[in-house]
């Protein structure tokens, strides 16, 4: 009898440490499927990264902007 009772506990304890393990991938799972895939995430990413290529292309011809600005005036200078 005691060896069929060490083998019950062993056996119980296995299932108390699966069903620990259960509840942790269903709580990843849940993360998971509440948060953004990875194709989101990324297309978000590159969301922002075009913005910011926008961004400079304007802070670019601003400054052409005024490098042509300030050319003209030095022509100008220079003729004088």
């Amino acid at each position: 009898m005691g060896k069929l009772e060490r083998e019950r506990d062993a056996v119980a304890e296995g299932v108390k440490t699966l069903g620990k393990e259960v509840a942790e991938r269903e709580g990843r799972l849940e993360e998971l499927r509440s948060g953004p895939s990875a194709k989101e995430a990324v297309e978000k990413e590159r969301g922002v990264l075009e913005e910011d290529v926008k961004k400079f292309h304007a802070i670019i011809a601003e400054i052409s902007g005024r490098i042509a600005s300030v050319e003209k005036i030095l022509e100008e200078k220079e003729k004088d």
